[in-house]
């Protein structure tokens, strides 16, 4: 069965005309099919973090979620500089150079550092920017929790507390029958 963003992709690869990036040429893939591989990789996460919720795996949707705001900041900043595109699609088979170019390139300090620079630039309140970048980088910890071994995380996954609640149940103990 195709999907819809998946017939989507297919009329970006048959018009083949570039609308990100038109004057850059590229080897394969084009950044149109690019564009679209990421698009559809973005809809099927928010459609499995969705499905996620609905069966009360929230912690295991807040892991997906750290990853779609992976994959949103990258196709943000691939949009934005040209050199992030090309870093993105990297052509190597060998694991090792393609970490060394995630690492340099597209790792989400460097992928949020663009995406700084090219916000700047909106003429924003700089104070504004500053709060809206201090709750995504609160929010991006606090999911990434979920990603690795953390206490409180393993809390609201199990009793789907807040984080304030998880953060009080840090000094769980077992109860004794001791009275």
């Amino acid at each position: 069965e195709v999907h819809y963003f998946e017939l989507a992709l297919i009329c970006l690869n048959e018009k083949n005309e570039c609308f990100v990036w038109p004057n850059e040429r590229f080897s394969i893939p084009n950044s149109n099919i690019v564009l679209g591989v990421m698009s559809i990789n973005i809809l099927k996460s928010i459609r499995a973090i969705r499905s996620l919720i609905l069966l009360e795996n929230d912690s295991q949707a807040r892991v997906l979620f750290r990853s779609l705001i992976e994959y949103l900041d990258t196709i943000s900043a691939a949009m934005c500089d040209v050199y992030v595109f090309k870093s993105y699609i990297f052509p190597s088979e060998d694991y090792e150079e393609q970490y060394k170019n995630w690492r340099k390139n597209l790792a989400p300090k460097k992928v949020k550092n663009i995406l700084k620079k090219y916000e700047s630039g909106f003429g924003l309140d700089p104070d504004v920017m500053n709060k809206i970048h201090d709750m995504r980088d609160d929010t991006y910890h606090w999911l990434s929790q979920f990603t690795h071994a953390s206490w409180p995380a393993q809390v609201v996954s199990a009793f789907g507390a807040s984080e304030e609640v998880a953060v009080s149940y840090t000094h769980l103990t077992l109860p004794t029958n001791r009275e």
